[in-house]
């Protein structure tokens, strides 16, 4: 939800500090953090002292993760990296970010039947509604997988009759 939060309030990106951050030397100076183990984010520094490690949330700065097979001593690693179910929604947050994109310009398109224009500012006013502030939206993954639906319906018939 975290880019349909964003087109909501018009802006324009998102920020992610890191994706792949997992490993600290701070909590494992010897070897590497296995994070499907321990998958604690540690950090150290802002005002802290020396030595002093700090726990993010589970997670944080991970969106990917090493090949299981990293951990295994002497074997060379040419896996891809693991995905999450964070980069899974953050993927698919993105690809609601488009279709609200392509949904704002279409609303205004005059090669557009009225009807199909007026479904369009319909939805958009209704995901206006439930996307009330950046705490505040749907947490029901149902009604808004049916919002998803809805779009590309939109999307779709639009296509019709743009040439």
């Amino acid at each position: 939800m975290w880019p349909v939060i964003s087109f909501r309030f018009g802006i324009k990106g998102i920020l992610i500090w890191n994706t792949n951050y997992w490993t600290s030397n701070l909590a494992y100076p010897d070897t590497f953090q296995n994070p499907y183990l321990d998958p604690m984010s540690y950090q150290r520094g802002y005002g802290k002292w020396k030595g002093y490690i700090h726990y993010w949330k589970n997670g944080n700065g991970r969106l990917i993760y090493p090949p299981p097979e990293v951990f295994l001593k002497y074997t060379p690693v040419l896996s891809a990296p693991v995905s999450s179910l964070r980069w899974e929604a953050l993927r698919d947050g993105m690809e609601d970010y488009e279709y609200l994109h392509m949904l704002k310009s279409l609303e205004v398109n005059e090669d557009l039947p009225q009807y199909i224009r007026e479904e369009i500012k319909k939805l958009l006013r209704k995901i206006n509604a439930l996307v009330q502030s950046p705490t505040t939206f749907p947490r029901n993954p149902g009604e808004w997988e049916n919002i998803r639906y809805k779009m590309g319906y939109l999307l779709e018939k639009a296509n019709e009759y743009i040439h």
